[in-house]
């Protein structure tokens, strides 16, 4: 508990839409979200909720965790930054669909800018201790870039055998 919240990214290996997210984006993973509590993920899908993490502990998932180096002050304020999206109401924690769209087309500021997809959902609290990367990232662009930043480490992996 004492490194959470961390960033998931998770790739459903037997999914269309996940194998057309990873080759438009030219990355590993097509979805992200953040692990918050023990077993507990925050994911933005068609709302913004909490899922248990066994949810994709599935045979065809792969899951990568990102921890950011925070201190523990840092870390309180990420996740009241993340459990205050949940507080949200209901019309502010949908989905952007025009979001994905734009990101399709390659025009990321095509999107519905009150709504979030996933990885927008993703780098918005980060912003609140310090650490700002494109509203508009992509799980590949955001794998790339916690790759590239010496913040972030990989926590470990998730894949069933």
């Amino acid at each position: 508990m004492h490194d959470l919240p961390q960033v998931v990214l998770s790739d459903h290996l037997k999914s269309f839409i996940s194998w057309r997210i990873k080759v438009h984006d030219e990355g590993q993973y097509s979805h992200g979200m953040w692990h918050v509590e023990p077993g507990i993920f925050v994911s933005q899908g068609w709302i913004l909720k909490i899922v248990p993490a066994e949810a994709y502990m599935l045979e065809d998932y792969r899951l990568k965790f990102w921890r950011p180096a925070l201190n523990p002050g840092q870390r309180i304020i990420l996740r009241k930054a993340i459990y205050a999206e949940l507080n949200k109401p209901l019309l502010f924690k949908l989905y952007d669909p025009v979001g994905v769209i734009g990101q399709r087309l390659n025009i990321p500021a095509l999107n519905i800018p009150f709504l979030d997809y996933c990885t927008e959902f993703v780098v918005s609290p980060l912003r609140y201790v310090g650490m700002n990367y494109d509203k508009h990232s992509t799980p590949g662009s955001l794998n790339r870039d916690f790759n590239a930043d010496p913040r972030w480490s990989v926590a470990g992996y998730w894949l069933r055998d």
